[in-house]
Protein backbone atom coordinates (compact mmCIF):
# COMPACT_ATOMS: atom_id res chain seq x y z
CA UNK A 1 0.00 0.00 0.00
CA UNK A 2 1.28 3.44 -0.84
CA UNK A 3 1.56 6.36 1.53
CA UNK A 4 -1.16 9.01 1.23
CA UNK A 5 -1.72 12.35 2.93
CA UNK A 6 -4.77 12.57 5.19
CA UNK A 7 -7.11 15.28 3.93
CA UNK A 8 -8.11 16.23 7.50
CA UNK A 9 -4.89 16.31 9.55
CA UNK A 10 -2.48 16.63 6.58
CA UNK A 11 -0.17 13.90 7.92
CA UNK A 12 1.26 11.07 5.85
CA UNK A 13 -0.33 7.70 6.57
CA UNK A 14 0.63 4.23 5.43
CA UNK A 15 -2.93 3.04 6.20
CA UNK A 16 -5.11 5.44 4.14
CA UNK A 17 -8.87 4.94 4.18
CA UNK A 18 -10.74 5.97 1.02
CA UNK A 19 -13.93 7.67 2.24
CA UNK A 20 -15.37 9.54 -0.75
CA UNK A 21 -14.96 10.65 -4.33
CA UNK A 22 -14.18 14.32 -4.81
CA UNK A 23 -16.35 15.43 -7.71
CA UNK A 24 -14.85 18.06 -10.02
CA UNK A 25 -16.84 19.78 -12.77
CA UNK A 26 -13.85 20.42 -15.02
CA UNK A 27 -12.52 16.87 -15.20
CA UNK A 28 -12.06 13.59 -13.39
CA UNK A 29 -12.42 13.64 -9.62
CA UNK A 30 -10.13 12.25 -6.98
CA UNK A 31 -10.42 9.77 -4.16
CA UNK A 32 -10.53 11.43 -0.73
CA UNK A 33 -8.23 9.67 1.76
CA UNK A 34 -8.17 10.01 5.54
CA UNK A 35 -5.99 8.38 8.17
CA UNK A 36 -7.83 5.79 10.31
CA UNK A 37 -7.98 8.18 13.30
CA UNK A 38 -9.65 11.00 11.33
CA UNK A 39 -11.99 8.56 9.56
CA UNK A 40 -13.19 7.26 12.94
CA UNK A 41 -13.34 10.73 14.54
CA UNK A 42 -15.45 12.15 11.70
CA UNK A 43 -17.68 9.07 11.52
CA UNK A 44 -17.22 8.51 7.79
CA UNK A 45 -18.05 5.16 6.19
CA UNK A 46 -15.16 3.77 4.08
CA UNK A 47 -15.81 4.01 0.33
CA UNK A 48 -15.70 0.23 -0.12
CA UNK A 49 -18.64 -0.07 2.33
CA UNK A 50 -20.90 2.38 0.45
CA UNK A 51 -24.08 0.98 -1.16
CA UNK A 52 -23.74 -0.25 -4.75
CA UNK A 53 -25.74 2.74 -6.09
CA UNK A 54 -23.61 5.32 -4.22
CA UNK A 55 -22.21 8.26 -6.17
CA UNK A 56 -19.26 8.48 -3.80
CA UNK A 57 -20.35 11.45 -1.72
CA UNK A 58 -19.32 11.29 1.97
CA UNK A 59 -21.49 8.89 3.93
CA UNK A 60 -21.71 9.13 7.70
CA UNK A 61 -22.13 6.27 10.16
CA UNK A 62 -25.77 5.76 11.26
CA UNK A 63 -26.48 7.51 14.54
CA UNK A 64 -23.65 10.01 14.12
CA UNK A 65 -25.01 13.45 15.03
CA UNK A 66 -25.13 15.96 12.21
CA UNK A 67 -22.11 18.21 12.30
CA UNK A 68 -21.13 21.50 10.73
CA UNK A 69 -18.70 19.55 8.54
CA UNK A 70 -21.56 17.58 6.93
CA UNK A 71 -23.22 20.77 5.77
CA UNK A 72 -20.03 22.49 4.62
CA UNK A 73 -20.10 25.20 7.29
CA UNK A 74 -17.09 24.03 9.29
CA UNK A 75 -14.11 26.25 9.88
CA UNK A 76 -10.81 25.62 8.04
CA UNK A 77 -9.02 22.29 8.73
CA UNK A 78 -7.51 21.87 12.19
CA UNK A 79 -3.95 20.76 12.80
CA UNK A 80 -5.06 17.29 13.91
CA UNK A 81 -8.17 15.39 14.92
CA UNK A 82 -7.72 16.12 18.63
CA UNK A 83 -7.04 19.85 18.22
CA UNK A 84 -9.50 22.26 19.76
CA UNK A 85 -11.89 23.90 17.25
Amino acid sequence: MSTQTCRECRRATSEPVAVALEHVASGPGHILYLCPVCQFALGLVPLDEHPADSLGFPLYVDGNPETERQWGTASPPRQGPAAAP
